[in-house]
């Protein structure tokens, strides 16, 4: 019987890298570019989600299925998430969820919601339209909507009065 000063041990632990959600979106830049229009590139909206994330440690928390889905929903409508342009933000929520089990619990989920500029955008993208107008109605503004053959939209503003 060998002893065990005699064994020749060779072990080589390879350490596992935990795949990270950061390596996940690198991952997925192929299909984001698929997914995007030409004015926007892979590189750049990886770039904007990675930094969203960074800012937000709350959305590193969530599942990386909703993140990266909320992700392919905003690359398909070519708006960029958590920006100064606010055309959209990916926002993280606490949901329950029923395990296999029978038992609830909690679990981070990403969302994406686009925002009235990225709305804007959506639209004059579209073009179905050839001019877009708007702005904030106030209290005590005056503000009139009629639908029908001849719509009409009519905002006065009360600027003699508090708004």
């Amino acid at each position: 019987m060998a002893k065990p000063s005699d064994l020749k041990r060779e072990t080589s632990v390879q350490p596992i890298e935990r795949e990270t959600i950061f390596t996940m979106i690198e991952k997925q830049k192929p299909g984001f570019q698929l997914a995007l229009p030409p004015e926007l590139t892979a590189d750049r909206f990886t770039r904007i989600a990675i930094t969203a994330l960074k800012q937000n440690p709350k959305l590193q928390a969530c599942t990386p299925q909703s993140l990266l889905g909320s992700l392919m929903t905003a690359a398909q409508l070519g708006l960029e998430v958590n920006t100064p342009l606010h055309e959209a933000v990916l926002i993280p929520y606490q949901i329950s969820q029923k395990n296999r089990d029978g038992s609830w619990s909690k679990v981070m989920e990403a969302q994406f919601q686009p925002e009235y500029r990225g709305m804007l955008k959506l639209v004059w993208n579209s073009g179905m339209i050839d001019s877009l107008e708007y702005d904030t109605i106030c209290t005590n503004d005056v503000f009139e909507y009629v639908k029908g053959e001849n719509p009409v939209f009519r905002h006065v503003p009360a600027w003699d009065k508090d708004r």
